[in-house]
């Protein structure tokens, strides 16, 4: 067996890539298809999943409801349409935003110093060694109503908190922007 496994490429590729394999279809690809079976079903009451197979969600997300007013038998209900709407110009805007910075740093980083590069490379990379759940965090403390620096206002006189940011547009966008240029600017053509 170890002497056919020696000789035979095609078998070490394939023993080689079998870990990789099995830990991709166990975190992404069976909870991905479990995601996919609940999307089908409906809630109960309680918040547990029925497995009635429909289209139910689905219609709901185009914005089409059956929990109508004045006894309707169906009506259009906006709010997840706007969630929907909005989600995809956020990534849009984040997406483009991101390549406009990051093509120039890359750009930058590519054509200095070989004695530079590294260093540049290395400040690029620094955001990646904290967490990502860390780094959110800190943005939320940053966008957040009552700021560090203006916890107290009686301490500070004439300081009164801003309007929080956390859930706006102009709040979300910094903080997309902030996570996905790191490794944007990694990224090779």
């Amino acid at each position: 067996m170890l002497q056919r496994l020696r000789e035979n490429k095609s078998m070490q590729g394939t023993f080689l890539a079998l870990p990789t394999t099995i830990w991709l279809f166990v975190l992404l690809i069976i909870p991905l298809f479990l995601t996919l079976v609940v999307s089908f079903g409906q809630r109960s009451p309680d918040g547990d999943v029925i497995y009635s197979f429909g289209l139910h969600n689905y219609i709901r997300l185009l914005g089409y409801s059956t929990d109508c007013p004045d006894g309707q038998s169906a009506c259009f209900d906006p709010l997840y349409v706007n969630i929907l709407w909005r989600s995809l110009v956020l990534a849009f805007n984040t997406t483009v935003i991101v390549i406009m910075m990051a093509y120039p740093l890359a750009y930058f980083i590519a054509r200095s110093h070989p004695n530079r590069r590294n260093m540049f490379l290395f400040m690029v990379l620094i955001p990646l060694w904290t967490n990502f759940v860390i780094r959110v965090y800190a943005w939320m403390m940053l966008l957040r109503s009552v700021r560090p620096l203006t916890q107290s206002p009686s301490a500070q006189p004439g300081c009164v908190p801003s309007r929080s940011w956390i859930w706006m547009t102009r709040g979300e966008a910094p903080g997309l922007w902030a996570m996905s240029k790191p490794s944007s600017v990694m990224l090779r053509p």
